[in-house]
């Protein structure tokens, strides 16, 4: 039985899989490219787990009309990413 390999960062797990080191657990988020174009796969697709990723400001979100216009980029670029991994695991 092999041993497991931890990484510090998941940038190097995702290189390592990409070089054929096995596998890895990552976020749509953090592979929607790679999956994309298939440098990677997901083979058993990928499963809500409730976690979340949220922005972080010292000063209320809504305080700042630069601030709203990148939180609401992020949220359309979150979901083209999904819908767009999602796709190509169908197709």
């Amino acid at each position: 039985m092999a041993e497991d390999v931890w990484f510090e960062h998941f940038y190097i797990m995702l290189e390592a899989v990409q070089a054929g080191g096995g596998y890895g657990l990552s976020s749509v988020y953090m592979v929607g490219n790679d999956i994309r174009h298939r440098r990677l796969v997901a083979p058993a697709g990928f499963i809500a787990d409730g976690s979340s990723y949220y922005l972080l400001s010292p000063i209320a979100i809504e305080a700042d009309n630069r601030v709203v216009a990148l939180l609401n980029w992020l949220r359309q670029e979150m979901t083209a990413t999904r819908q767009a991994v999602f796709a190509a695991l169908k197709g």
